[in-house]
Order: C-alpha cells, then structure tokens, then sequence
C-alpha cells in the first residue's frame, strides 16, 4: 500500500491576511503540522526521534497554487514522502477545497542529532511503497545574493514566543516578516523558502528585501550568516 495520508484541517480567521487570502504562514504551518502526524503514524515522529536525540529540520518548502485561495472553512490536504535521497528526505502535499485541487507543495527534510550535531539518518522508511511525484523536476535551491545588492528593512529580535519545542525560532514566523516588509495586495501564486541556518532566543536577524522581475524576495541574515531566503510570486 502507498505510504500516504489525508486530513482534513480547519482555515481560521487568523490564517488569512488583509484581503481574506489565505497567508503563507497558515498553509506551511498546516504542511509542517500534517508532516509531523504522519510522521509520528509511520514510527518517526517527534517523540521517537528525540529519544534518539533526533529531530527533522525542514530545509527547504516550495508551493504552487493553481488558483488564489480566498476566505474558506476547511481545507483536504494528502501528504506522501517521497523515496529518500541518501540523507534528504522530500514530501509532497496535495491541497483541495471542496474536491477542487488548489495547490501542490513539496518540502525538503533531514534528520539532525542534536547530541553530535552533525547530520543523521533515519530507516522508518524502509521498505515503504513510495507515492508518484507530481514535481517531475526537483526544486532546486535559490540563487543566494550578498547583503551588499540587498535592501536593509529592519532589525527583528527572536523572543519567547517565537520558539518552538525544538528551542529554536519557529519558522513560520519568516512568511509574516514577508508580509510585513511587502503588504502584498494580490494573492500569491508561488513561493519557495530555504531554511538555511537555526536563529535563537535573543538573537537579533537583519532583513534585507530584494526585487527580482516579477518575484519579490526577503532575505534574513545573522551577522553575515545566513538564516532565510523566501522568494514570491503573485497571481
């Protein structure tokens, strides 16, 4: 049988921005939600892993949306991993309301030993029946550009709030950064993210904007370390 799963998750209001589109924030906290119960049905889920003092970092997220996605009760998302390469492990997302499939995503993942600190691997998916993709090609990973061409927007500190049990700062706070520095008035239509460096409890991330054709792109960087790179398109 396919290794896959289906849930059916609530839109609140606070998942939608300004103009009732659902923001970015909301549907990867929803990806990032389902990967980890499904993650814990196949036998590799947070409480698994830590007692092996492993966790996933997500690297990399990627979405496509085939039309906007307005105000809405409920959303159908089925989740699949993909077979694994070597030590990243990819997932892709099928997003649908009310039968109609409004948008793909697949993510990129790898396991980390918080004990060694090095890179891991993790054999729950083993001798799993693997989902076709629908990406034909792989995502590949953003063009990085130096501060030095970018725009600096501000300084956000990393509080309390902002950390999540794997005591670093929990990644969807970076599409609200997004939001923030460009108040997109259209509904966006593709966005891709690279998670490139963990930011800490006090610790203090520069952005920097960027406009690249049709793509705006917000950059997020500690001292020269980088942290993030999220670029958008809108509809």
């Amino acid at each position: 049988m396919i290794c896959q799963y289906k849930k059916r998750y609530t839109i609140t209001t606070n998942m939608l921005d300004a103009n009732d589109n659902l923001r970015l924030a909301g549907i990867f906290d929803i990806s990032q939600r389902i990967a980890g119960e499904h993650a814990e049905i196949i036998g590799c889920g947070f409480n698994k892993m830590i007692e092996q003092n492993l966790i996933w970092v997500v690297t990399r997220h990627y979405i496509e949306f085939s039309r906007p996605v307005k105000d809405s009760d409920n959303i159908d998302v089925l989740t699949y991993p993909l077979k694994p390469r070597i030590i990243e492990f990819c997932r892709e997302n099928e997003f649908s309301i009310n039968d109609e499939v409004v948008a793909h995503s697949t993510s990129s993942w790898m396991v980390y030993n918080i004990k060694t600190n090095s890179i891991d691997r993790c054999s729950a998916f083993e001798n799993l029946e693997f989902h076709e993709q629908y990406f034909k090609e792989r995502v590949k990973r953003l063009p990085h550009l130096k501060k030095d061409v970018l725009e600096f927007y501000k300084n956000v500190e990393v509080t309390y709030s902002m950390i999540d049990h794997n005591k670093h700062m929990n990644n969807t706070h970076y599409f609200d950064f997004f939001l923030d520095a460009f108040a997109p008035e259209k509904p966006i239509q593709i966005a891709q993210i690279e998670y490139l460096n963990q930011a800490y409890l006090g610790n203090i991330i520069e952005l920097f904007k960027y406009k690249d054709g049709e793509f705006d792109e917000l950059y997020g960087f500690i001292g020269e370390n980088p942290i993030f790179h999220l670029r958008v398109k809108y509809f």
